[in-house]
């Protein structure tokens, strides 16, 4: 198994329960994630994907057991640096895209550098502004950037609105993107020209992929296809499902 060096993710020894009393719904004895690794993650509801995502993120903190992710110790942050490290080194495409529909296409954007030194400094090392990098992402999304840039979200069509939230997800190249079932308000051939644009820019921006979703039409464009309850020890119960996912 690889060593955190050359692993984007590697959990060891993983438990996670919402109480002290109650049992685990997590029970990881390992997993690694390869540095510029595409996995497709699937399982059915209830299995815990929204669980497994949220301990990467440093949401979530296990009982016991290691959580790196891009050579941070996830699991022993304190509060305020786990709000940091999770602005710093993830990129997330949420599924219902949690754009703020108070700002421009712009300005959403460019949210995570108002947050993140690091990633603010990502882009200016490219020679390119904030402004310049926004229009190269909105671009490379095939948007139309002169018509939207300056816009409120609010005002684009559901899969325009999509595309944006993934340029926000990619700028200043986070090393770790996790894309939670974004695909599933499109057809199939709208999913499929989305999931090219984003394997290009995840590619050049040299970032892995955790991608969730429950199309497993898209699975083989990954290099690994992993359903969570292979790496999850625990059966959780039928109580569970739709709690979870």
């Amino acid at each position: 198994m690889s060593t955190s060096s050359d692993s984007i993710v590697h959990i060891s020894d993983l438990t996670f329960a919402w109480t002290r009393k109650s049992d685990p719904i997590m029970n990881i004895s390992e997993f690694s994630m390869a540095r510029g690794e595409r996995i497709f993650l699937h399982g059915p509801s209830g299995s815990g994907k929204t669980t497994f995502l949220s301990l990467l993120a440093a949401v979530l903190r296990p009982q016991r057991g290691s959580i790196i992710v891009d050579d941070v110790q996830v699991d022993s942050l304190k509060h305020g640096n786990r709000d940091q490290f999770r602005v710093d080194k993830i990129g997330v495409v949420f599924q219902q895209f949690n754009l703020l529909p108070f700002l421009s296409v712009s300005e959403n954007v460019q949210l995570p550098c108002r947050f993140s030194k690091q990633r603010r400094a990502a882009v200016l090392n490219t020679g390119r502004s904030l402004s310049e990098e926004t229009d190269r992402l909105l671009d490379a999304m095939q948007l139309p950037i002169a018509d939207i840039k300056h816009k409120q979200v609010t005002q684009l069509s559901v899969g325009q609105q999509q595309r944006v939230a993934v340029a926000r997800a990619l700028i200043g190249t986070p090393p770790l993107v996790i894309a939670d079932e974004p695909t599933s308000a499109l057809d199939r051939d709208t999913r499929q020209a989305f999931l090219n644009l984003l394997f290009k820019e995840v590619e050049a921006s040299k970032s892995s992929l955790l991608f969730v979703s429950h199309e497993k039409s898209l699975a083989s464009a990954f290099d690994r296809d992993m359903d969570l309850r292979s790496i999850n020890n625990t059966d959780l119960p039928d109580t569970l499902n739709g709690a979870l996912r």
